[in-house]
């Protein structure tokens, strides 16, 4: 006796798009609540290195804030790449075009962070709050 199941319907595949989506979503949530707490949280850490100027401490919070930037960067990039994994197994369902969001977005493989606009727009400002430690962290050598 087999126990062959039987082939997955359209109905079936309708769920996984929605199961797809839903992680897509979450994914999306987290990726800008995570932003808007680094953004928050370097803030604070901006303003403390301020009033610790030409202290060890400034210094301290300026390698700290650098590390946190690092940190950040590398969730972004894992975040985004959740997102985009939910995007393209969605487009991959053997699923009619009308019924399927994803099916005529131009994402192909893993992602194509670099045509990604708001992407790069995030990474920089990324970039900048770690400018803005590196330079705080030198301005104390060269007060």
């Amino acid at each position: 006796m087999t126990n062959a199941s039987p082939p997955p319907t359209l109905n079936d595949y309708l769920a996984t798009l929605k199961l797809h989506v839903d992680l897509a979503n979450s994914e999306k949530q987290a990726i800008w609540a995570r932003q808007a707490s680094m953004v928050v949280g370097n803030s604070l850490l901006i303003n403390a290195i301020e009033l610790e100027k030409g202290s060890w401490i400034g210094s301290v919070l300026s390698v700290a804030g650098l590390f946190l930037c690092v940190l950040w960067g590398l969730m972004t990039w894992d975040g985004w790449g959740w997102f985009y994994k939910s995007i393209l197994d969605a487009k991959k369902l053997p699923i009619p075009p009308e019924l399927n969001p994803f099916s005529s977005l131009p994402h192909k493989d893993k992602g194509n962070r670099h045509s990604d606009t708001i992407f790069k727009c995030t990474m920089t400002m990324i970039v900048l709050f770690g400018l803005i430690y590196i330079a705080q962290f030198l301005r104390n050598f060269y007060e």
